[in-house]
């Protein structure tokens, strides 16, 4: 077992990396013997002033800092983490379309992982077919290299750490899905997830990247709405009942062209008297343009002869109400991720399992502040348990297994061999599968429709 772990982040220098891994990592370092070792990023951590957590742990570390601007190829970068920074685990953070070579070279170097939502994406996969349905293609060569690799190295990690699944509503509805479906096998019949992410970008902020950015060719499917297709996938998996197989369809789309187009901007922008060089329309590539902003999907689900047995209908709205103040600041990336940025956290998810129970998580924030979720749940009095729950969760990432914890526990597993096998949010690779299925599902369906084609998608099997 190993006595210290060096760490690795990609897209280190970011505000994301800073406030959710940076900062876990600088209180970790009080019980477990880690360092961050390296940084690998386009903008030098150092630079950013607003990252305090970054800064502090960089200092202490005296952590170096890799420009992939100077290297070849992605698996160059990673053999250098290995060979030269000696480094245990990478936290891939970057963009997701950079996430799948990164893995791929982690996995072939023997270099434990811990992946930010989605596992993978491809580049212009809003508007390329090819693109959309290489998502699936590419999680299964991930998969298979992962498996090759653990041959080798039995030990050898690849998790995703999804923020929902660590709230303690959210794993309190996973357990009552599942603790039914044991009693009666019934599953789910009729899921309603609508959640809309309070953002007003303008116009000048789109030529930005960022985390809630454009221009790899994906949009807000690659960004928060990520958590509740893996919640999809969850609580389908928890409560499966007779469902072999599930049918997509996508009912609505808005592309940033289609927000430019109808200035959709302008209500929140004159309210807040926003400058003309903030709505001035960058010159942005077809493909940034393609990408989804608001999307509307249903699922069918269907048993083994073809039956339609439940729906789930998906409403993802990027852009919704907002209580953004902020002007226009060229200097700023990403409005949302600042005070008076007025990015929402603003959710409802109704899952019904059958005719004996039914859940309703609520939550209606603006992002940064403390978080308030409401759960409601009621269950058939034949049943036995709590026929009806009302729960209210002030400060709700503070409900359940932080995510501090859960890195923690993959340290713990590195440097002392704790088993994860098992562990009730901490996800192995192989366990993503169906939530990749429904991700290129879905992307494959915006691609469709950029290009007028029919709408019709491989069946998903579970």
């Amino acid at each position: 077992m190993k006595k210290s772990v060096k760490i690795a982040i990609v897209g280190g220098s970011g505000y994301w990396s800073d406030r959710n891994h940076n900062k876990h990592i600088l209180e970790l370092k009080t019980s477990l013997s880690i360092e961050l070792s390296a940084i690998v990023d386009p903008i030098d951590p150092r630079s950013v002033k607003i990252n305090e957590y970054t800064n502090k742990l960089c200092a202490i570390d005296k952590t170096a800092w890799l420009n992939p601007h100077d290297f070849k190829s992605t698996d160059e970068i990673v053999k250098d983490l290995r060979e030269k920074y000696e480094i245990d685990l990478v936290i891939i953070a970057s963009s997701p379309c950079t996430h799948f070579p990164y893995g791929m070279s982690c996995v072939k170097y023997g270099i434990n992982v811990i992946c930010d939502k989605p596992i993978l994406n491809n580049y212009n996969a809003s508007s390329s077919l090819v693109a959309a349905s290489g998502i699936r293609k590419k999680y299964n060569e991930l998969l298979n290299a992962y498996q090759v690799a653990r041959k080798q190295h039995p030990n050898l990690l690849f998790h995703s750490i999804l923020r929902r699944r660590s709230l303690e509503s959210f794993t309190k509805v996973a357990n009552e899905l599942h603790e039914v479906y044991k009693k009666t096998r019934a599953g789910i019949n009729n899921m309603t997830i609508l959640i809309n992410g309070g953002v007003c970008k303008l116009p000048a902020e789109l030529s930005n990247q960022g985390a809630h950015g454009y221009l790899d060719g994906v949009g807000s499917l690659s960004h928060s709405a990520y958590h509740y297709i893996d919640a999809i996938a969850w609580f389908i998996s928890k409560a499966p009942g007779n469902t072999t197989r599930i049918l997509p369809k996508l009912n609505y789309v808005t592309r940033v062209r289609d927000y430019l187009d109808a200035q959709s901007y302008m209500p929140v922008a004159n309210m807040i008297k926003v400058s003309q060089d903030g709505i001035l329309k960058p010159k942005l590539s077809k493909e940034t343009l393609g990408c989804e902003l608001n999307v509307g999907f249903t699922f069918v689900l269907q048993n083994k002869e073809g039956i339609q047995i439940g729906i789930i209908s998906f409403l993802f709205n990027h852009i919704s109400f907002t209580t953004r103040i902020n002007n226009y600041d060229k200097f700023v990336r990403e409005p949302g991720d600042h005070k008076g940025g007025g990015r929402m956290s603003q959710s409802i998810i109704d899952v019904h399992q059958e005719g004996l129970q039914n859940w309703q998580i609520m939550k209606n924030d603006v992002a940064l502040d403390d978080n308030t979720i409401l759960l409601q749940g009621r269950r058939h009095p034949s049943i036995g348990g709590n026929r009806y729950e009302y729960r209210k969760y002030e400060n709700a990432y503070d409900a359940g297994i932080k995510m501090k914890d859960l890195l923690g526990h993959v340290l713990e597993h590195i440097i002392e061999g704790k088993d994860l096998k098992g562990h009730p949010i901490i996800r192995e690779l192989p366990e993503e599968k169906l939530a990749v299925e429904i991700f290129a599902s879905c992307y494959e369906l915006i691609a469709r429709d950029y290009n007028n084609d029919s709408l019709s998608v491989s069946e998903i099997q579970i």
